[in-house]
C-alpha cells in the first residue's frame, strides 16, 4: 500500500515537471497543437495520480487505525 502511495506521489511529481516544461511555450504568439495537447494529458494525469494519491492515504491510515479490517 505504501508503494502504491508512493509511486502516485512520484507520478504527480513528474507530471507537473512535464506541465512546467511545456508552459514557456504557451507565450509564444502561435500555441502549437502538441502544447495544448500535452498540457491537457499532463494536467488528466497529475489530477488521476493526486485523487489516487488521496485514495491510498485514506485507505493507509484506515488500515494502521483498525486492524480488524485487513
Amino acid at each position: 500500500m505504501t508503494r502504491l502511495l508512493a509511486f502516485s506521489i512520484l507520478g504527480m511529481a513528474v507530471t507537473s515537471a512535464v506541465a512546467l516544461l511545456a508552459i514557456p511555450s504557451l507565450f509564444a504568439k502561435h500555441i502549437p497543437d502538441h502544447t495544448v495537447a500535452t498540457l491537457a494529458g499532463t494536467a488528466a494525469a497529475f489530477l488521476l495520480f493526486a485523487f489516487s494519491a488521496f485514495v491510498w492515504r485514506a485507505r493507509l491510515r484506515r488500515e494502521r487505525t483498525d486492524p480488524a479490517t485487513s
